[in-house]
Formats: C-alpha cells, structure tokens, sequence
C-alpha cells in the first residue's frame, strides 16, 4: 500500500490536513504542509469565538475579556488540524493556499453521530467558566465541556485545543 505524495496537483479544496505553524503574525499564521507547501490562515478563520472575542476586544476599551492575539494564542512548531479553502496561482504567478481552522470548516461533514468515545478532535473554547470551559465543536448536535481538572490552565476564548472524548451523555 502506498499513499500518494502531496503537492500542488494533488491537494484539493475542503482537503482536512494536519500543518506546523511556521510563522505568526498578528493577522495570518504561516502553516508548513507537507510535501513542502504553505498554507495561511486569516486571524478570521481561527474560530468563530476568537472572532467575535476580537470584535469585542476592538469595540470596547475595557481588556479584561482575556483577548489575545495570535502572536501570543500560537508558537512556531505547534500543530494545527485545518480545511483547505482554496488553491490558486496568485498575481506573481505563485501558488498560494489558504486554509480554515475555524471547527464549523473542519468538521462540517460529522455529526454527533460521528462522536465514539476515543474520537480525538479540535475544538475552540467558546467560553471560560468558573468549573470549565465550553467547547466551540463546528459538530452538528454535539455540545461539549471540558472541566477545568481535565485541562491545562489558562484557556481564553477562541483558542483551539485537541480533545479526546472520555464520556458521551
């Protein structure tokens, strides 16, 4: 059995892959793929509760809604699960990818269905509360929590975590 090698002719739009992030900056992510490509992720495709914790943070003068910004949510070498949005030659002639990490692009296809007890996926926090954190799944009819002794500490509003499930009610 082998696997076909991936590149400009073989990867495709809505193709889910697995990257590093290879550089950040306040508004884009750098992901190294494999087969020796680059894809980059918009601040706005992160998750939709990153998104709205920036709007929130832009529109009010007041930071304690835990808002942080990519420079400071991400770091070079982590690994980031994401859909490719689109492959096209940009104006120099070069191909360019941009991908969605957002968890409604990723996981658009599963259902609660889907979800077995093992099933390791990513998620956003959608929000912190006092005994854990409310998962951002983009799986239709899946709600998720994680309390707060099952994670690391210091979860904000739109990061995405790997989660593995241990019990589904």
């Amino acid at each position: 059995m082998s696997a076909e090698l991936l590149n400009y002719d073989t990867i495709q739009d809505g193709m889910n892959i697995m990257g590093v992030v290879k550089a950040i900056d306040p508004l884009y992510l750098s992901i190294s793929l494999p087969g020796r490509m680059t894809a980059r992720v918009s601040a706005l495709e992160i998750s939709d509760s990153y998104t709205k914790a920036t709007r929130e943070f832009l529109e009010q003068a007041d930071t304690s809604n835990n808002f942080k910004p990519l420079t400071d949510l991400y770091h070079l070498g982590q690994i980031v699960y994401g859909r490719i949005q689109e492959v096209k030659q940009n104006e120099h002639g070069r191909m360019q990818i941009l991908m969605s990490l957002r968890p409604n692009e990723v996981h658009s296809e599963l259902s609660h269905n889907n979800v077995k007890k093992g099933f390791v996926f990513n998620g956003a926090i959608a929000e912190v509360q006092e005994h854990g954190y409310i998962i951002e799944t983009g799986i239709k009819g899946l709600r998720t929590f994680v309390p707060l002794e099952k994670a690391q500490p210091n979860h904000v509003v739109g990061e995405l975590i790997f989660l593995k499930v241990e019990k589904i009610t």
